[in-house]
């Protein structure tokens, strides 16, 4: 089995212009058989790697789409560029591999490059691709493109890498998900399939498949794997009964769920108010639901405000959050009232006013860049360019955002699977395995 070492000594080789057959560009992983299920509380209906916002591609995505380079703790290597950004004639020049298709058959070239990164600046990655600017085909190379306003190769690097500058077909829909990664991706129905993409630009996953069905709730998700149901448990184990051979696991945060105050939204609109009051709820009030560390906060927190609106995406895990925000701060003539909106619905209400929302916000370059993009976009650019290293609670108090948690990828999980780690936090679906059963 090739090791990850050995894949960056491939793609070392791709870099520096070995030849090799198309039926040898996967990068470092084996199939070994073996399907998953879990069901986890998340709406599935889409999947799109340029939504900062978007809990499945925050959990999924890296499995099922890859990013023209990537870094890990020795440095930079392409996954789908033939090598590194190299300056020429005082740009930066950036090529694909040859033979690339997505899972679906499609082929990729230059033109679905500078369509993947244009919609990436449209939603979410505008602070990282206004420093570089947009790319423009080659005159000569249909593989490649241009960085015309790019100040160095390093830019363009910093920027690529980020899994919100993913790249895909230039007819992409996220209801209809299709990428060059490890997995295939199709959804239906409240249901995520993934099954092993042979024509992965990094290497197929070793596992066959992976479904996961959309739970109702967090303890629909529990109960059903402790009777048995999936492979998989969100968040934890043990509340309605002992399941044998099961192992706890933690692979660490993908993103952050956070609290937007719009700017109508009162004394809640001041720069650091909401984080302060998120800071007073009850540590037991939110301790269920998986956040990662939390304040201690106060058995006396309420909104003492006018009555006000809390915006949520129908997405079962994100409404008991909510819920349970509004649960503690509500009192007679000062309602903290739930909504259920679209999350385009949201994100209107939040920059055009409707009192609080609730979202989810994968990082930004950092984790303060994405929440300061939650309130104004130009806050998050700002935010970069100065270089400002907070941490994401400490960025909040200049912001009418507040952290409530993270999202963790956490839970249990049955004893033959093996989950391995990505190096950004959270799993790397596409070399976990199932050990061989005895």
């Amino acid at each position: 089995m090739i090791t990850r070492r050995g894949a960056l000594g491939f793609a070392a080789a791709l870099g520096a212009g070995v030849a090799f057959d198309h039926a040898a560009l996967g990068l470092g992983r084996t199939p070994l058989k073996g399907s998953l299920e879990m069901a986890l509380p998340f709406a599935l209906r889409s999947l799109d790697p340029h939504d900062p916002t978007d809990p499945v591609a925050a959990l999924f995505g890296g499995a099922v789409f890859d990013t023209l380079v990537t870094q890990d703790k020795r440095g930079f290597f392409p996954v789908l560029a033939e090598a590194l950004p190299e300056r020429e004639a005082g740009a930066t020049m950036l090529r694909l591999r040859p033979g690339l298709r997505t899972a679906k058959g499609k082929w990729l070239d230059a033109k679905d490059v500078i369509a993947s990164l244009k919609r990436a600046r449209a939603r979410g990655a505008g602070p990282l691709l206004d420093p570089i600017g947009d790319p423009t085909p080659h005159p000569k190379d249909t593989r490649a493109v241009f960085f015309p306003k790019a100040p160095s190769s390093m830019a363009v690097l910093t920027a690529l890498v980020s899994p919100l500058c993913a790249i895909v077909p230039r007819d992409f829909n996220p209801r209809e998900p299709d990428g060059t990664g490890a997995f295939s991706a199709s959804l239906a129905a409240g249901v995520l399939t993934l099954a092993r993409n042979e024509s992965a630009a990094m290497g197929p996953s070793f596992l066959d498949s992976l479904i996961v069905r959309e739970a109702p709730s967090l303890r629909e998700s529990l109960r059903g794997f402790e009777v048995g149901r999936g492979d998989v448990c969100w968040l934890g184990t043990g509340l309605f009964g002992g399941r044998a051979n099961v192992e706890s696991f933690d692979l660490g945060a993908v993103a952050h769920v956070a609290l937007v105050a719009s700017a109508s939204a009162g004394p809640l609109a001041r720069p650091g108010a909401l984080q302060k009051l998120v800071a007073e709820l009850p540590r037991q009030a939110l301790s269920h639901l998986g956040l990662g560390s939390l304040a201690a906060g106060s058995s006396n927190a309420s909104y003492d405000g006018a009555p006000i609106e809390l915006w949520v995406e129908p997405s079962p895990y994100l409404q008991e959050i909510a819920e349970a925000i509004a649960d503690v701060l509500s009192q007679k003539d000062h309602e903290v009232t739930i909504k259920n909106g679209s999350r385009d619905e949201v994100a209107q209400k939040r920059t055009q006013g409707g009192g609080l929302s609730l979202s989810l916000i994968r990082p930004i370059a950092n984790a303060a860049g994405g929440l300061a993009w939650l309130e104004e976009p130009s806050r998050a650019a700002a935010l970069l360019k100065a270089g400002k290293g907070a941490s994401p609670r400490e960025a909040t108090k200049g912001l009418r955002v507040a952290v409530v948690g993270e999202l963790r990828v956490a839970g249990g999980k049955t004893g033959d699977l093996k989950l391995l780690a990505s190096e950004r936090g959270g799993w790397d679906l596409a070399k976990s395995f199932m050990k061989k059963r005895v």
